[in-house]
């Protein structure tokens, strides 16, 4: 609240446009709170001037800030905004939607969005695990690899690594269950 009061009061009192910064701290701070709906209205603001050009960092920060309160729809509406801009994607905005999917309880979209990294040739990095972790928590999708994760992760093995020995078990198991077909 004090956030968005500051802002207002710069747009008011002093007749002066926010800087992108504080729109983006102004975003990031809603995000904090779960007050997806004042973030989304703030990145809506900011766009619909002239002298802001959205980036990937300032779709990012609005994804998650809407992620936060579970706003899954609102969250990939800005991702479609994103794409029709011709701003890529990255990482981090798979990992701000699996959140918002884990926050909206859809475990099944946090799964489509974990896969979804791989297709457009991303690396999986250790907060899309963590995302992943907790996304599927409670769920019936929380199986022994996210158990498996943690444990490794505390243990000081990377998120790279892990990615590898996933593969590779995946590659076992692929070739036993041929084999079982084939016999």
């Amino acid at each position: 609240d004090e956030a968005v009061e500051y802002f207002v009061r710069i747009q008011d009192e002093l007749k002066e446009s926010p800087s992108l910064r504080a729109y983006t701290s102004c975003i990031e701070a809603c995000g904090y709170h779960k007050d997806w709906y004042t973030a989304a209205d703030l990145f809506r603001d900011l766009i619909s001037g002239d002298s802001a050009v959205p980036d990937t960092k300032l779709y990012n920060t609005v994804i998650y800030a809407v992620g936060m309160g579970g706003q899954l729809e609102l969250a990939e509406s800005f991702v479609a905004d994103m794409k029709a801009r011709k701003v890529e994607p990255d990482v981090d905005t798979f990992n701000n939607l699996i959140c918002a999917a884990g926050n909206a309880k859809n475990p099944s979209k946090a799964i489509e969005l974990f896969d979804e990294i791989i297709d457009y040739g991303m690396q999986r990095n250790e907060n899309t695990y963590s995302r992943m972790m907790d996304a599927l928590e409670g769920t019936q999708f929380s199986d022994d690899m996210f158990a498996a994760f943690k444990s490794l992760m505390t243990s000081g093995i990377s998120g790279e690594k892990f990615t590898e020995i996933v593969a590779k078990q995946k590659s076992v198991e692929e070739n036993s269950s041929s084999s079982i077909g084939s016999s």
